[in-house]
């Protein structure tokens, strides 16, 4: 295994594209946990679901 030396500068460097990732997989992802929640309830209660 490899140690990883990053100096802080790039860090800095990095930093926006990693916040950017984050805020993707927090809006993206959440949208569809919401969407994947409701279609299992409507499954659940006797509608169709998903399809």
């Amino acid at each position: 295994m490899h140690r990883l030396d990053l100096n802080p500068g790039t860090w800095l460097e990095l930093l926006p594209g990693a916040a950017h990732s984050v805020g993707y997989m927090v809006t993206w992802g959440s949208s569809a946990l919401l969407v994947s929640l409701a279609q299992g309830l409507d499954a659940a209660l006797g509608g169709r679901g998903r399809w």
